[in-house]
């Protein structure tokens, strides 16, 4: 029967790079395995590299190997670049965004750069496309939100705690496309930030919301 026989390789490569992003988040064990196979195809395939790229920042992210990370990004944004013949790449824009969301304080340059590149990406790519599209819009909002996390941590022109509460509550709005992963991720965020800003209860809710997805009755409050 044809169901019995076993999907090529690189199609079976292909599949799991783009489940990993799941998988990196519950820092399973198969995490290493599936990228370590991706390596062989992923000069064939702008896409499964680029999707083992996202889940290779978030495993090294949640490692604490953030020099790691960084070598891992900026070798993607390069690679992909030319792999597609196209410096302004959509996924350029997720790139840093996923490397911005890892940045101690201390990386701020870095930080503002990647967030000052997403945003000219973005631009680049109005030139030439009717409409940026949902989900590059929501990375858009997400690096957005991330720069303003890192500036805050760095206490270096930080932003209001108001402003902080809102870029994140942007971001979670912005993933209601369907992304319920990254939805999730930065209502994590947002209850980190409304903890860290004193309020206890709307943090407390933002939080069940992430454990608890099918509770939202409407957008987050802001």
């Amino acid at each position: 029967r044809v169901l019995d026989v076993p999907p090529p390789a690189y199609a079976k490569c292909l599949l799991a790079t783009m489940s990993l992003d799941a998988l990196a988040a519950r820092h399973g064990d198969r995490v290493e395995i599936v990228l370590d196979a991706s390596d062989r195809w992923a000069p064939e395939d702008g896409m499964l590299a680029i999707n083992a790229a996202f889940a290779r920042l978030e495993h090294l992210g949640r490692s604490g190997k953030v020099a790691e990370a960084i070598d891992v990004h900026d070798r993607a944004v390069i690679d992909l670049g030319q792999q597609w013949d196209d410096r302004w790449f959509p996924g350029r824009i997720r790139l840093h965004t996923t490397l911005l969301a890892l940045l101690p304080a201390v990386e701020l340059p870095r930080g503002a750069a990647l967030h000052a590149d997403a945003h000219r990406t973005a631009e680049r790519l109005a030139e030439r496309m009717p409409t940026l599209g949902a989900e590059a819009e929501a990375w858009l909002r997400r690096a957005d939100a991330e720069w303003s996390r890192l500036r805050w941590l760095a206490q270096d022109d930080p932003p209001s705690a108001d402003a902080l509460t809102k870029s994140w509550d942007a971001a979670v709005g912005a993933f209601g496309y369907g992304d319920l992963l990254q939805q999730t991720r930065c209502r994590l965020r947002l209850a980190e930030v409304l903890g860290a800003t004193g309020d206890l209860e709307a943090a407390r809710q933002q939080a069940s919301l992430a454990l608890d997805p099918s509770a939202s009755a409407g957008p987050s409050p802001g």
